[in-house]
């Protein structure tokens, strides 16, 4: 275990009291080893292991340079097992600081309950009940013992959750949860195909869509309020429901099962919306560009149409003119129509 140095400059100085209630001890060795006991347990909120003496060379060296003793006379102090447990005890008061056991286990359980009724990492609810100890001046036991009461903690808050999502449902919904794992007259169950992809977007996919959020609704499950859950455990439990087959999840104990498969159904439910969302969107998109597409190519072919009127027209003027040049044409009767200057204008062009 090793500490950093801003670690040591924060946590290790000792105060004007510190001093007082080292040199109450009597001999070098004894204020080193008090001393040292006092910074280790502020730092790690536990005292040195005792047989054999735990020593931290970073924490022993800090103590001793601010003492002025030699690191050497802590092999003197080891050796006073009695002196130790004294030490411990005075410190303990001098801190305030509760030791871990019987009069403080059902307050660290409950949090650690309540904290794993919305964590799932182990690693995770081991920092914050570290830290919860330390909060409340409550020394922490040794690892082992606090993953153990996470283990148990944990096991009964999942307890806690699958009997409060089973107890929300009627047996009809139940029975309806069941029959999604059904496959005694069907080759595969009714949770398999809303396991499915619905593929690329086209009109077939969407209706496959539509009716995956008809069958979800048919199981009644979106009446349960399951918004008290964390998120992430909701995604844990869904997970169960992704990963085993039906026939898997027939042998889950019953609260468990109908947790999973409501977890799994809500966030199918959501994500079966977000999907019509974005799938119409695509087909939109598509009949929109094919209908651009469509528009613009019968743009281009009144516009080849068009030039070749106005080439014709444009020939006809020419024909017109030069005729009523020669007399052929008496261009009066033209221009009785059409303007004189707007006519031979449009010629130039």
């Amino acid at each position: 275990m090793n500490f950093s140095h801003e670690q040591l400059v924060k946590v290790a100085p000792f105060s004007l009291e510190d001093m007082k209630q080292i040199t109450n001890c009597r001999r070098d060795h004894n204020r080193l080893g008090f001393g040292y006991q006092l910074v280790f347990v502020r730092l790690t909120n536990r005292f040195p292991a005792q047989q054999p003496f735990e020593v931290l060379e970073d924490i022993l060296t800090n103590v001793s340079i601010q003492l002025g003793i030699p690191v050497d006379l802590i092999h003197l102090y080891t050796r006073r097992w009695q002196t130790i447990q004294q030490h411990k005890e005075r410190i303990c008061n001098y801190l305030g600081l509760k030791r871990f056991g019987e009069e403080v286990l059902p307050l660290v359980k409950q949090f650690i309950f309540e904290e794993a009724c919305h964590l799932e990492r182990v690693s995770v609810l081991l920092a914050r009940t570290e830290l919860f100890l330390r909060e409340h001046g409550i020394l922490s036991p040794a690892e082992y013992t606090l993953r153990r009461l996470i283990a148990n903690q944990r096991e009964e808050a999942r307890k806690y959750i699958f009997k409060k999502i089973s107890a929300s449902l009627s047996k009809e919904m139940a029975e309806k949860l069941d029959a999604l794992l059904d496959t005694k007259e069907k080759k595969y169950s009714d949770l398999h195909f809303l396991k499915q992809s619905p593929g690329r977007s086209s009109p077939i996919a969407m209706l496959k869509l539509v009716q995956k959020l008809e069958q979800i609704q048919t199981t009644g499950i979106l009446e349960i309020d399951i918004a008290w859950l964390n998120n992430n455990l909701q995604r844990i439990f869904t997970r169960h429901a992704q990963k085993y087959s039906s026939a898997k999840l027939r042998g889950f104990q019953a609260e468990h099962r109908y947790t999973a498969l409501v977890c799994f159904l809500w966030q199918m439910y959501q994500d079966t919306v977000d999907q019509i969302i974005i799938m119409y969107d695509r087909l939109f998109n598509r009949l929109y560009n094919r209908a651009q597409a469509d528009i613009d190519d019968h743009l281009k072919s009144k516009r080849k149409k068009t030039k070749k009127i106005f080439l014709h027209y444009k020939t006809l003027i020419d024909v017109i003119v030069e005729e009523s040049v020669n007399g052929s044409i008496p261009l009066q009767k033209v221009y009785n129509q059409i303007d004189k200057e707007e006519l031979l204008a449009e010629r130039g062009e």
